[in-house]
């Protein structure tokens, strides 16, 4: 790796892609461009495309990071490089740069006071990974203030800096994408937001979600509890209701737990979410007691609170049901899972990341269960 510049941070590093990985690649792209567009030569249909090869025409094509597992790994790889978390990055872009084109300077980050710049968004962009997925005769990378021009070469990758000690544009990272000479050149970009972006939560486990156990004693001791007191459950009063748990005039009750009985649970259940996840410290969230669901609830499909419900647990206690009342869940390919648990059932599932609900009405008296989230240490 060459590095160019420190102020602004300039590093470039050949083969940071392989031929092939590039090749594959484009042959993702071309394909998501022609699964996207249909082309007609008929100028009066709705579906008619007007491509120009004009100066101010830029293909681009958008991907999420986890989309295929190739692109997953490629965007780690290129997270790793940059030495910020992937969920710090923007949708994975490629762009096409045309013979003849013109385009525009760019410095990269946001100027102060841009709405671009919201927490929500991630804040500043301060860095950006960009790397040619194929060579191209003329076409470069140039810096006007740095007297710096990067050639197109397969496989290259340029890792840029884009802000200053204010944290504000740099004015010596101002660049330029100069088109090839003859056809077309390909880019990859990956940027880097300084801190997580919204909706943009990592993977923990292989399928996001795992069928386990409570332990006997403390199964033993909630299912008692339960029993006793039952009687006592009042009308469940949260953001929860109306929004996710639907139905009749009552749709859930809460139980509530002793402190004791609480650190009990939280203290086997954070067991079970390290010993799953591989973390050696998450952080308690929240515990809202045993929740007791009514004849005709529907629990709506979402995603929970990506601010602090990131690893999280459902207890099954007891269930008077006529029929079996499945917890729907999406894995991290996408694909749904219908979960049946017995009493002293319990799922492990990364519940802000995962969309999960039971959108089938509840034919049966009551299902009770407590509710346990976690986040890994210094979450944010």
């Amino acid at each position: 790796m060459i590095e160019y510049s420190q102020s602004p941070g300039i590093r470039i590093l050949d083969r940071f892609l392989t031929a092939y990985e590039c090749d594959r690649l484009l042959e993702l792209v071309k394909k998501r461009s022609r699964d996207r567009y249909s082309l007609t030569s008929d100028v009066d249909s709705p579906q008619r495309i007007s491509i120009s090869y004009g100066p101010e025409i830029v293909d681009s094509v958008t991907f999420q990071h986890d989309e295929i597992p190739e692109l997953e790994s490629i965007c780690k790889k290129g997270a790793a490089l940059s030495g910020l978390p992937l969920v710090n990055a923007e949708p994975l872009t490629f762009h096409c740069y045309r013979s003849g084109a013109k385009v525009d300077a760019c410095d990269g980050a946001f100027p102060e006071g841009s709405v671009n710049r919201r927490k929500a968004d991630g804040g500043q962009r301060v860095t950006s990974l960009s790397v040619f997925l194929n060579g191209a005769a003329g076409a470069a990378r140039t810096f006007p203030a740095l007297d710096l021009n990067v050639g197109a070469v397969q496989g290259r990758a340029l890792l840029l800096g884009h802000v200053n000690t204010s944290n504000n544009p740099h004015p010596l990272a101002v660049s330029v994408q100069r088109p090839p000479v003859d056809g077309q050149c390909w880019t990859m970009e990956l940027k880097f937001r300084e801190t997580r972006r919204a909706g943009q939560i990592p993977k923990f486990t292989a399928q996001g979600f795992k069928v386990d156990t409570i332990p006997n004693d403390l199964f033993e001791e909630l299912s008692t509890y339960y029993q006793t007191h039952r009687k006592n459950a009042v009308a469940e009063e949260s953001d929860a209701i109306g929004r996710y748990v639907l139905g009749d005039a009552m749709p859930s009750k809460i139980v509530p737990l002793t402190n004791t009985l609480e650190d009990a649970v939280v203290l086997a259940t954070m067991q079970k979410i390290q010993l799953w996840s591989g973390l050696n410290n998450v952080t308690f969230a929240a515990c809202f007691g045993i929740r007791e669901y009514q004849r005709g609830a529907i629990l709506k499909a979402h995603r929970d609170k990506e601010e602090t419900h990131i690893l999280s647990a459902i207890l099954n206690v007891a269930q008077e049901v006529d029929e079996q009342w499945p917890l729907e869940i999406e894995d991290h390919g996408g694909r749904r899972h219908q979960i049946i648990l017995s009493p002293g059932d319990m799922i492990l599932y990364e519940s802000a990341r995962l969309v999960h609900g039971r959108e089938t009405r509840l034919n049966g008296h009551s299902y009770a269960n407590p509710f346990v989230h976690f986040h890994p240490q210094d979450w944010h």
